[in-house]
């Protein structure tokens, strides 16, 4: 036991980093405006910071139903190693009630993995560079990138340096 080899510090699998991907927030939206505003039609690029070239355009597109439902219609173009594709996916969005009488938004996670259908409420939405939908950090394996560093000394909470 604990011979060489027994560890896999080197082959460890890391998580992909959510720093690293493209995101939609339900705060951006809100504070913008624009989930108040049934037919909005919003359309934004985003750049490769390194070359300039265009990664992936986003159209937004909010429907109120008739059963007071919103969707977030997501329209937008993936580049990848065969040119761009065009995706297409409606975002449903739910409320709930706070402590202190008002209501929040939540994106329910729109990501089927093997037939199961994740449905989680979360804040933001994640579309990582090799990836084609938008999803929750749960649904595309994401992590922070402090969860990832390692040697650091965190003993001041309990006293010792």
């Amino acid at each position: 036991m604990g011979g060489y080899g027994s560890t896999r510090w080197r082959t460890h699998y890391k998580k992909r980093l959510v720093e690293g991907c493209y995101s939609i927030d339900i705060l951006d939206f809100e504070r913008k405006g624009i989930l108040n505003k049934p037919g909005y039609l919003g359309y934004n690029i985003w750049y490769d910071k390194r070359t300039g070239k265009e990664i992936a355009s986003i159209g937004i597109e909010v429907e109120l139903r008739q059963d007071g439902v919103y969707v977030l219609y997501l329209k937008y173009n993936v580049s990848n190693d065969y040119g761009q594709e065009k995706i297409g996916i409606p975002v449903y969005m739910c409320t709930s009630r706070t402590y202190f009488g008002g209501t929040r938004k939540w994106f329910i996670c729109p990501i089927t993995i093997n037939g199961k259908w994740c449905g989680r409420r979360v804040r933001k939405l994640y579309l990582p560079q090799d990836e084609k939908y938008f999803g929750c950090r749960h649904c595309h394996r994401l992590t922070y990138l402090k969860t990832q560093e390692r040697g650091k000394k965190v003993y001041w909470w309990y006293g010792f340096r």
